[in-house]
């Protein structure tokens, strides 16, 4: 993997690729960051390619800077990478990125379980109290702009999926979001044709001027808000949502059944993920008090771990009984 530079200047920008597995996320991204010779982040694996939240130095606004980044996710479902890791990470990068890109396959212009998962972790972590929300115009349009729902696919679609995709799936997405509209863009192969049986393998080249030139506009909306004194941060503001409640919003999302012991062990596992990269982030801080809470948030883990243990050996005791008696 080619990591992004840790580099950080003003004018930095960050954008995060999400979404089910298959959906083309780590082919937009290969793309976005120059489709380099000695990087594989997409593939046809049944296991799905990416495991990690991986940043890499891109293009997203076709300007050829350096430093933006993007990164790239393990697909929503990936039966390998644990839907409460994938949410902990997910919340932490909400913290720290200027873009959120949501992609869907045109040739299925629904919104799929993962895209539903999204829609709601952005309506309960950036909004909350919608109503309350609701008068911060300023935060609305930020927010619209900055989250994007990427169709993919579309040389395999028909012009009946895209045309759906564009005005009905865009408008019942930003709806769930809890906003009045989100950014929609098409990214399609363009000209590409897929190599006949026998020649070798290509990744296909991705038209990507549409979500770079909004993306762009974005920057420029950010930094006319730093000109005015404000921060993204300040008013794109993303508020963890509560161990359990998180954990129904992901079954539900999900269609997943599972018992309320089970929706409790699936918090604490949570709260495990969430304190482990609080305290990875920031036990090198220079910051004292930032250094310190970061110290807390491993002791945490420590007895979230210990916690689990405890689970795990009273359920091989209690099934070793069951069998006993049975």
């Amino acid at each position: 993997m080619a990591e992004a530079q840790n580099v950080y200047q003003d004018d930095a920008f960050t954008a995060i690729v999400i979404g089910e597995c298959g959906m083309g996320k780590s082919t937009l991204v290969y793309n976005l960051i120059g489709r380099p010779d000695n990087v594989q982040i997409d593939g046809t694996s049944p296991d799905g390619v990416t495991k990690q939240f991986n940043p890499f130095s891109a293009n997203l606004r076709g300007t050829n800077k350096k430093h933006d980044k993007v990164l790239d996710t393990p697909g929503i479902g990936d039966q390998t990478v644990r839907l409460v890791e994938w949410v902990a990470m997910a919340e932490a990068a909400f913290t720290t990125v200027n873009a959120i890109i949501c992609c869907v396959s045109e040739t299925n212009p629904r919104i799929t379980l993962g895209a539903e998962l999204v829609t709601q972790m952005i309506q309960k972590g950036f909004l909350g109290d919608l109503d309350s929300a609701r008068a911060d115009e300023e935060k609305f349009e930020l927010l619209c702009n900055a989250v994007i729902l990427v169709g993919t696919k579309g040389n395999l679609a028909t012009k009946k999926s895209r045309r759906a995709m564009e005005k009905e799936t865009s408008t019942k997405f930003a709806q769930k979001c809890g906003l009045p509209f989100i950014k929609y863009v098409s990214i399609d192969a363009g000209e590409w044709e897929e190599p006949d049986e026998g020649e070798d393998e290509e990744t296909p080249c991705l038209v990507l001027d549409p979500l770079q030139k909004h993306l762009a506009n974005l920057k420029a909306m950010i930094d006319d808000l730093a000109r005015k004194g404000k921060s993204q941060k300040e008013i794109m503001k993303y508020n963890q949502i509560e161990n359990s409640e998180l954990i129904s919003i992901c079954c539900n999302a999900m269609g997943v059944e599972v018992t309320d012991e089970d929706k409790r062990k699936m918090a604490d596992e949570l709260d495990v993920w969430r304190n482990t990269i609080r305290g990875v982030t920031g036990v090198f801080s220079t910051d004292p008090e930032r250094r310190q809470k970061a110290v807390d948030c491993l002791w945490k883990v420590k007895e979230g771990i210990q916690k689990n243990i405890e689970y795990a050996f009273q359920e091989i005791k209690d099934s070793i009984v069951r069998g006993l008696i049975g």
